[in-house]
């Protein structure tokens, strides 16, 4: 009986947070949507940009609800590659794997050229660091941090949430004041039809900007296969993320005219530089919080998405015999290679790894759900809505991705 009772104990003791997932989540989507989002929604403006971070939300989800289902019909620690190719077949299987690894370098080589960059300006005042020296003093705490348990990552990006939302807090608080409702219903002479076209375009930018799928493994072994505290994780994590997405874009696009954000913008005038005109506050004040902040927010991402990305590639390998490969090597030497060739590539890594995200967190998943209920008559956990749903997950995903490719052949607009 003291057995039982010491075992109910320990199990008590060493169940994780739900806020540790949610600050995983947060984390990994956040900090790039915090850079991107502000002048992609300027095209289609505010209200606009409220309706399609409301449905992208639930559609990632409803994308991240179906991979749960079909990864429950698999033992734990099981990833993402391994069931799409049961499901799918090896041909389905590798374009998967293409679309996931594909996005993974890419965002975190987005994330490591701007926050290199980024940083690299703060410190070149007081010390003159060569550009490729700073960014593998940038880069070298972060992979010792992702190769840890996902324990201790959760915890380490606990912490930097906590400041980041401070600093959220802070900066929001700066601009608030000065916030001028007419501005956010004022559509500059726009028209409407014109504002969809811009609307259509960004959708791919609001899916890189509220993704985290990459965790769900990480979540399964986090909450011990609670499909409860699970979803509970999905749905916390997206509601806060929509409303941080939404008040910054209230702070900010209310401090100026759809006319001035896009002289902003075209005039290459950075975002820090953005947000030290628009804030209140002092400039100095403004410009070092401000810097702080979106720095935190790539670190937070990189964190999330270098996790996700580990754990995909070492599903592959042990699937295929090869255990003792320790992937990180296979990860971030070729980033850091990128990163020195081409410095300045966040928004164009952003725009592919957002039609790669769709392919590989939305219509995949749709149609392995689909396989799955036929392979698995018997199911640990079903998304709701029943048939519907994975062919409503499936229309948005060729919606989005036909408009990104509308988008770069320049029959969809977009601003700068």
């Amino acid at each position: 009986m003291s057995d039982v009772f010491s075992k109910n104990a320990s199990e008590v003791v060493n169940k994780v947070p739900l806020y540790r997932g949610v600050a995983m989540a947060i984390g990994t989507a956040v900090g790039v949507g915090m850079i991107s989002l502000t002048p992609i929604s300027v095209g289609m403006w505010f209200g606009l940009s409220v309706v399609v971070l409301c449905v992208t939300g639930f559609m990632m989800w409803l994308s991240c609800s179906v991979l749960l289902e079909v990864n429950m019909n698999y033992p734990l620690g099981t990833g993402l590659h391994t069931m799409v190719e049961d499901c799918l077949g090896k041909k389905w299987g590798a374009v998967s794997d293409i679309a996931m690894l594909f996005l993974g370098f890419t965002l975190i080589y987005a994330y490591v050229s701007f926050g290199a960059e980024l940083f690299r300006s703060l410190v070149t005042a007081y010390v003159n660091i060569p550009r490729p020296i700073f960014v593998i003093l940038f880069m070298a705490p972060l992979v010792l941090t992702v190769i840890n348990s996902s324990r201790i990552i959760s915890m380490v990006a606990s912490f930097f949430v906590a400041i980041l939302f401070i600093l959220y807090c802070v900066l929001t608080f700066s601009l608030i004041g000065t916030v001028q409702v007419d501005t956010l219903i004022n559509l500059g002479g726009e028209s409407i039809p014109t504002l969809l076209l811009y609307a259509l375009g960004g959708f791919v930018f609001f899916v890189s900007a509220t993704g985290f799928h990459q965790l769900i493994p990480c979540f399964r072994k986090m909450y011990d296969d609670d499909t409860k505290r699970i979803n509970h994780c999905f749905a916390i994590s997206l509601l806060l993320i929509i409303a941080i997405y939404v008040l910054w874009s209230y702070v900010t696009l209310g401090n100026g005219s759809r006319g001035e954000f896009i002289n902003y913008i075209k005039n290459g005038e950075d975002y820090i530089g953005m947000l030290t005109r628009l804030s209140s506050s002092d400039a100095v004040t403004t410009k070092a919080i401000g810097a702080l902040f979106l720095g935190l927010a790539v670190v937070t991402s990189f964190i999330g998405v270098s996790k996700g990305l580990i754990d995909y590639m070492r599903d592959i390998f042990t699937r295929n015999k090869y255990k003792r490969i320790r992937v990180e090597w296979l990860i971030f030497p070729p980033v850091l290679m990128m990163v020195m060739i081409f410095p300045q590539g966040f928004m164009y890594g952003i725009g592919f790894a957002g039609f790669c995200g769709v392919l590989w967190a939305c219509f995949i998943p749709a149609i392995t759900v689909i396989k799955s209920r036929q392979k698995f008559t018997s199911q640990r956990y079903t998304t709701f809505g029943g048939a519907i749903m994975p062919r409503v997950l499936m229309l948005f995903s060729i919606v989005v991705m036909v408009s990104f490719l509308l988008l770069v052949i320049n029959v969809l607009p977009i601003i700068g």
